[in-house]
């Protein structure tokens, strides 16, 4: 992530982009005969969006903020290059108020509109995910247009980062994914928006062996209930 040109010929096609905010970084080994003029020994930083299973943070998140901070702007920069005409941009849980709002600045320089997802929830995981149970919660979604020449630090002191108190207080990892890829389907790509999403409740599952002898095909929607979540766009800009 280090490398702009690398990036963005990684990118090279591409229409649109995910990216997150402060990464889980884990210090490993260089790759054998990878070297580049560094010695056997050295050491490099795997990265990975949010929280990886079993995983570990070998750099915690304060001290980590320049190399966070680096990440996102040479990402931001080969998006730009590349010709990428949207991005989302995933406020993962431990991007502090400093990271949220240089990224935000570094989003408002640029050029390339985007889509900032964010929840003030609780990010949990569902270990009995399932395609079949898909979209677990009941999703409130306020969506806020900004444009260039915002000012990141007045965006930010206007806006209602705790969010109150009278939902769920957590939303699935899950249903943060479904809205970001829903987000490409449904809304306009020309705009940037703040996309703040809370649960207000989950819905109820049903094992679906119990209530047909025939389970329902799923072959109309890319994910289950993701209809709702398209409807719920339809009234955000």
């Amino acid at each position: 992530m280090a490398d702009v040109n690398y990036i963005k010929r990684r990118l090279k096609g591409t229409d649109a982009a995910v990216l997150g905010t402060a990464y889980q970084l884990e210090k490993r080994p260089v790759t054998s005969n990878t070297y580049e003029g560094r010695n056997p020994n050295a050491k490099t930083y795997e990265f990975y969006l949010d929280d990886r299973r079993a995983g570990r943070n070998d750099v915690d998140f304060e001290s980590s903020l320049n190399i966070h901070l680096d990440f996102f702007r040479n990402t931001m920069q080969a998006c730009s290059d590349a010709g990428i005409k949207h991005v989302v941009v995933i406020e993962t849980p431990n991007t502090a108020d400093v990271l949220r709002r240089e990224c935000t600045k570094i989003l408002l320089e640029g050029d390339v509109p985007f889509t900032y997802l964010r929840t003030s929830d609780e990010m949990i995981q569902l270990n009995d995910f399932t395609f079949e149970s898909g979209i677990r919660g009941n999703l409130n979604m306020v969506s806020s247009l900004v444009k260039p020449g915002d000012d990141s630090d007045d965006l930010w002191d206007s806006f209602d980062v705790q969010g109150d108190s009278t939902g769920l207080g957590k939303t699935a990892r899950e249903d943060m994914a479904a809205v970001a890829i829903q987000s490409l389907i449904s809304l306009d790509w020309s705009k940037s928006r703040i996309l703040d999403v809370r649960t207000n409740n989950l819905f109820i599952q049903t094992d679906i062996n119990y209530i047909a002898t025939k389970p329902p095909k799923f072959d109309k929607e890319w994910c289950v209930r993701s209809n709702l979540l398209a409807s719920r766009m339809e009234r955000l800009e």
